[in-house]
């Protein structure tokens, strides 16, 4: 299942994006920002043939160091939660 998800990012001069922080919804509806301490993986993949970057991140949520995958669809510049 994918969420969408508000993610603020960087990209350097020729183009390489970055996820920085990302905003989560918890249980009580209310969103949080955290900010993804490290990058694990990135891979540039054809999901359902529509070209994404698919991410691998680690972020500090409620005192703890989570894993969460990230994928940027390129073409509509919008980014999903992969759960």
């Amino acid at each position: 299942m994918n969420t969408g998800i508000d993610v603020v990012a960087a990209f350097n001069p020729i183009g390489d994006i970055r996820p920085v922080y990302v905003r989560i919804e918890d249980e009580n509806h209310v969103l949080k920002t955290c900010k993804i301490e490290n990058v694990t993986n990135k891979k540039t993949e054809k999901y359902s043939g529509i070209n994404a970057v698919l991410f691998s991140c680690s972020v500090q949520y409620d005192s703890q160091t989570k894993e969460i995958r990230l994928r940027f669809y390129c073409d509509s510049h919008k980014w999903v939660l992969v759960i």
